[in-house]
This record gives C-alpha cells, sequence and structure tokens, in this order.
C-alpha cells in the first residue's frame, strides 16, 4: 500500500477524525478533543444488520470478528474514560450528552 503524504491544515481548521478505535494509547494524546458514542452491541449489531446485510444478533458467530475486536479495544482504552463527551447514542434520534470533560488547550 503506498503511503499518503502529509497535510497540515490551517491553524483555525476544524478537522473532524472518525474511527472506532481513536482513543488507543498510541492515538489519543493528538485529539485536543474527543467523543465516545455509547451504543450497547445489539443495537449496534442491529443497525449493522440493516445498513449491510450482516447478522443482527451481536453474539452470532459471523460478528464474532467485528464485536470481539471492539470488546478488544474496549478493554485496553476504555474509552468512555478518554472521551472528552461521552454521548448515549442508543436512541439515534434523540442522543444524550452523559459525560463531558475538558477540552484540551489548542496546540
Amino acid at each position: 500500500m503506498a503511503q499518503m503524504e502529509g497535510r497540515w491544515a490551517p491553524s483555525d481548521a476544524l478537522v473532524v477524525v472518525e474511527g472506532m478505535f481513536l482513543h488507543r494509547d498510541e492515538l489519543v494524546s493528538h485529539w485536543d478533543a474527543s467523543v465516545f458514542l455509547d451504543v450497547p452491541f445489539t443495537e449496534t449489531a442491529a443497525r449493522m444488520a440493516i445498513r449491510n446485510g450482516s447478522h443482527p444478533d451481536p453474539e452470532h458467530p459471523t460478528m464474532r470478528r467485528y464485536v470481539g475486536g471492539q470488546r478488544l479495544c474496549f478493554e485496553a482504552s476504555r474509552p468512555w474514560e478518554r472521551a472528552t463527551f461521552v454521548v448515549d447514542n442508543s436512541n439515534f434520534a434523540s442522543p444524550q450528552i452523559i459525560r463531558t470533560g475538558v477540552v484540551s488547550a489548542v496546540r
């Protein structure tokens, strides 16, 4: 795979990075602020099933890699403790902020 050339954003830019594993040890210090969407596996699996036809049961063998990977990540990085904002997104139509922390100073 070819490596992409780095790019710099203007100092007043807002850069949004989306991903499941962004609170890992080697990445968490790069963010001035972060959000963790707290959603039970039963709900994320059901949403994925609608979106891409996967199995809606998070304990189904075909979901082992997805759910297992998230469980490993959660165990290692505890994103709900590291995120600046934790949002209960169980109800997609009505997300609720359940915790806020301190936003890092601009670098």
